[in-house]
């Protein structure tokens, strides 16, 4: 049982108002989501531990503060409650600082917010906290407008999932799967799928959604090598936040858990997770977890193995209902040899299908004798689907191919389709036209959201399409345009294309690189990615001589004005370690 909401109070001061908050807050969220100490600790249990509990559990802190909440408890040296050590209100107060809380005063009875000068020093700090006053005469009005409604606007999430390849209908070997994870969030939270690459774990977990979820809501998130921080921001950014992004993954999870878990109770899929750092991403309470990853010790590690199931590949029979989704069946035994060659993974049998769909002159038993004759099985399977992508590409015409080969410049994490066409400088109207065709060549991948997003094998395999590079030069100066021309109105999607050029950077583009994170210190709203970015490109343009004494120097100076962003001192600290390192130079 997760605890979401933490009352705490003076019952000589607030005792019925807290009740009635409770009782409205209950009937919100449900009792197991909301902590009050008169109606939450079951008789004869040790309340100081069961409090420190739902201290610990909580992401929001409410604290009742009624006309009598500095007054009582004044013992005969006239020390005020507050004052004193043992006093659990500062206690909890306290806890809720440390820990940082959602904290929020709910002024009752005519209250006013205490001033800094009044609160003991450990907690003066409650005073800055922006109140909520809640009248007698509107009582029960005031907590719906002003607490219920602004804290936990509604909202019903739909985001379709990224599915590689295939259609959402397509359960060919995985209805005992599905059958599972229905079965098991009808009792759990929480529910991992783990397997090796091309087992099927996205394709899973997205026919999973669409199918179970439709009308409560899901969200899928590719997480990957990804921090926490930065996934969290972007599930947030869905639900309203607007605030800047988690300093920390304690932060992370407990904005989460404010932003998320108050209003929304749909799918949330964690997918191609690389980290048992995940679990700062669980939102908890009643909000179902899926989580896709290659990794088995992480998957046990994150959760208990009763809530891991390891997918297995397809078997032959399998494989030839899947084949025959696409093509008809002539030759039976040819199909079975090429899945066994292909290793019965969905992923590369669903490839492969599509493409005995597009060429007819080609027979299964050509890609075998063909890429299957090397003494390393791997390279064999590793060139099998060079020549399947390498086939599809050549199906498409010259607009397709050019909005591929655009699009393998991108983040994998997905690119809006506005955002796409202003970097590339396209007509919105003709590449919408592109997307709302079938992909009938399984390249490309797009959610109701007009989310884009290529397959990694496929991007990779764009990349040496691209062999002059001149898509990437357009992308990297179409970025540097964008930023300068939308100042305002920066998101976490353009973040996400600025951070992922500068994982792999082009050593013969350097100058666009540092062109680019001018506009970034330019700009307020993108300052704080900053210091995820400069060891990489300094160091990269280092290596290849580039010179770097002027840029150091200037960002050094700009990050000195940073102090009310929130990686002032991670960015002071890289600029610093660069100019140790040059001055021993």
């Amino acid at each position: 049982m997760a605890i979401n909401i933490f009352i705490s109070y003076r019952r000589e001061d607030s005792f019925q108002y807290a009740e009635i908050i409770y009782e409205k807050l209950v009937n919100k969220h449900g009792n197991d989501q909301v902590f009050m100490d008169t109606s939450s600790i079951i008789p004869g249990s040790e309340w100081p531990q069961e409090i420190e509990i739902a201290l610990n559990e909580s992401s929001i802190f409410f604290v009742i503060i009624g006309p009598q909440w500095f007054d009582v408890g004044i013992n005969e040296f006239r020390q005020r409650a507050i004052d004193r050590k043992d006093d659990w209100v500062k206690r909890e107060i306290l806890h809720a600082i440390k820990s940082e809380k959602r904290i929020i005063p709910l002024l009752v009875g005519g209250a006013t917010m205490p001033p800094k000068v009044a609160l003991p020093d450990c907690i003066c700090i409650l005073s800055e906290k922006q109140a909520v006053r809640i009248r007698d005469s509107f009582f029960e009005e005031d907590i719906q407008k002003k607490l219920i409604n602004k804290i936990w606007p509604s909202s019903i999430i739909s985001i379709e999932p990224m599915l590689p390849f295939g259609d959402y209908t397509d359960k060919v070997g995985r209805i005992d799967e599905l059958n599972w994870l229905k079965y098991k969030f009808e009792n759990e939270n929480i529910a991992i799928l783990c397997g090796v690459a091309g087992i099927g774990k996205t394709f899973l977990s997205g026919i999973f959604a669409t199918s179970e979820f439709k009308e409560i809501g899901y969200l899928s998130v590719f997480v990957g090598e990804r921090n926490v921080e930065e996934v969290a921001f972007e599930i947030l950014s869905y639900f309203k936040y607007q605030g800047r992004e988690p300093k920390s993954k304690q932060e992370a999870n407990n904005l989460l858990r404010q932003y998320v878990t108050s209003s929304y109770n749909g799918l949330l899929v964690l997918d191609n997770v690389e980290s048992t750092s995940v679990k700062f991403l669980i939102p908890g309470g009643k909000v179902k977890t899926l989580i896709t990853t290659r990794h088995r010790n992480i998957a046990i590690k994150v959760s208990n193995k009763n809530n891991v199931i390891e997918l297995s590949e397809f078997s032959s029979e399998e494989c030839i209902e899947l084949f025959a989704n696409y093509i008809n069946i002539s030759n039976r035994n040819d199909l079975v040899k090429l899945s066994k060659f292909l290793g019965y993974l969905p992923y590369l049998i669903r490839l492969s299908a599509t493409l005995l769909f597009e060429d007819s002159t080609l027979r299964p038993t050509d890609l075998v004798e063909q890429y299957g004759n090397t003494e390393d099985p791997i390279q064999d399977v590793h060139n099998v689907v060079s020549e399947l992508l390498s086939k599809s590409y050549n199906f498409l015409n010259d607009s397709e191919k050019e909005l591929l080969l655009c699009l393998g410049c991108c983040s994998l994490k997905g690119i809006h389709l506005d955002l796409f066409c202003d970097i590339f400088e396209f007509s919105y109207d003709k590449y919408r036209r592109l997307l709302i065709k079938p992909n009938r060549l399984n390249l490309l991948e797009v959610s109701k959201e007009s989310i884009l997003k290529i397959h990694p094998l496929t991007k990779l395999f764009l990349k040496l399409e691209d062999s002059d590079n001149s898509k990437q030069d357009k992308y990297l100066k179409g970025l540097n345009i964008y930023l300068q021309q939308h100042e305002d109105s920066i998101d976490y999607l353009f973040i996400n294309e600025v951070r992922s050029c500068y994982e792999d950077i082009d050593k013969d583009k350097i100058n666009i690189y540092f062109d680019i994170i001018d506009g970034l210190l330019s700009n307020k709203l993108t300052r704080y990615i900053f210091a995820d970015i400069i060891e990489k490109l300094i160091s990269t343009a280092t290596e290849i001589g580039y010179p770097t004494s002027e840029y150091i120097n200037y960002y050094y100076e700009t990050a000195k004005q940073f102090k009310l962003i929130s990686q002032y001192e991670e960015s002071k600290k890289y600029i610093d370690k660069f100019i140790e390192h040059y001055r021993k130079l």
